[in-house]
């Protein structure tokens, strides 16, 4: 008896070895992937950063594998979603990887993508549990918190502390007219932002921003660039890429850091099942978990090592994910309290 115990148990061991996921953890090797991604060359990346936090990561790991060429599209996370998925339906191949704003994607349909856990990213396991995947189809590789940007010639110091010292003083009547707000339903992670002050503040909060006859607008971009141009005193929620590169050319912007919900979005990375350049692909899903490209950023989005000093904040204690999926009564209910149709 003892004899077939330890035979099966042998059996069982050479099993496991076979397994594809056993597989996977003992032939990884960086140095291999290194060396077959330089012999791909190539890597076709969709981004929905603003295209010049996507230029610097790209810029960096070029540095870095000066024989791959990063070539990348612009797309919010919505309209990637839906470009990725009529690919896929129709047999197309051209993305190597995806990263986003949103996780909606990943979370819904797990089976269109990849696999990614320490097995093959072996940096994931230094990252905080607070910001894990809530799946193996995607990882979170970094952190953009969200602000509100305000016109520094329209609104004073004086303003900001009688007016805005929290999230829930954008229900100010002081800004009736004054305000623009990224519209709800244009992205999952302005959605939760939203759901996320209702819960703190409640449904009235809500209802008292819609008196506020806030303008909205498709993106923080076109926000912050109808505030610089007077248009608006405020607008949220907004990123501080939204405004870096026009802040940079002398625009009257600057970011108001209140109390309250420390909500940000949290940008994931999404392997196809079948991309064009496996190991480009892999090599920079790795690459981005390396301290080297997590400061690739800062200000702009927030690592998550801590510690990496220079221009690099730490993760809020208070840090609130983006809550990707949002029931649909959910969205309905926040919308007819903005008075807006879903």
């Amino acid at each position: 008896m003892n004899r077939r115990i330890r035979i099966a148990g042998a059996v069982a061991a050479i099993l496991l070895c076979l397994s594809p996921v056993a597989a996977r953890a003992q032939t990884f090797s960086i140095e291999k992937i290194e060396a077959t991604a330089a012999t791909e060359g190539q890597l076709n990346l969709y981004s929905s950063l603003p295209p010049l936090n996507t230029q610097r990561f790209i810029a960096s790991f070029e540095k870095k594998y000066p024989k791959i060429k990063v070539s990348f599209i612009t797309l919010i996370s919505g309209t990637m979603f839906s470009r990725y998925t009529a690919e896929v339906e129709s047999g197309v191949k051209q993305a190597d990887l995806l990263l986003s704003g949103s996780s909606a994607l990943y979370q819904q349909r797990p089976e269109l993508f990849q696999p990614l856990t320490t097995r093959n990213v072996p940096g994931l396991a230094k990252f905080p549990a607070n910001v894990r995947a809530k799946n193996e189809s995607y990882m979170v590789v970094m952190v953009t918190p969200h602000f509100i940007t305000y016109n520094t010639r329209l609104v004073s110091a004086a303003d900001l502390k009688a007016h805005l010292r929290s999230w829930k003083d954008v229900a100010d009547p002081f800004w009736r007219g004054k305000l623009a707000i990224v519209d709800p339903m244009s992205t999952s992670t302005v959605m939760s932002w939203l759901r996320t002050l209702r819960g703190a503040y409640g449904d009235d909060w809500v209802r008292d921003v819609s008196k506020n006859n806030p303008r909205y607008v498709d993106g923080g971009t076109s926000g912050v660039q109808q505030v610089a141009a007077g248009a608006y005193f405020l607008a949220m929620p907004t990123a501080s890429g939204h405004s870096t590169a026009i802040r940079s050319k002398g625009a009257p912007l600057a970011l108001a850091e209140i109390e309250g919900p420390a909500h940000g979005i949290e940008s994931s990375v999404a392997m196809p099942k079948q991309p064009v350049h496996p190991n480009a692909a892999l090599l920079f899903a790795n690459w981005l978990v390396t301290p080297d490209a997590q400061d690739t950023n800062c200000p702009d989005q927030v690592p998550l090592y801590a510690g990496l000093g220079g221009a690099c904040a730490n993760l809020s204690k208070e840090h609130i994910g983006s809550v990707d999926v949002i029931p649909e009564a959910d969205q309905k209910s926040l919308m007819s309290l903005l008075g807006k149709r879903p």
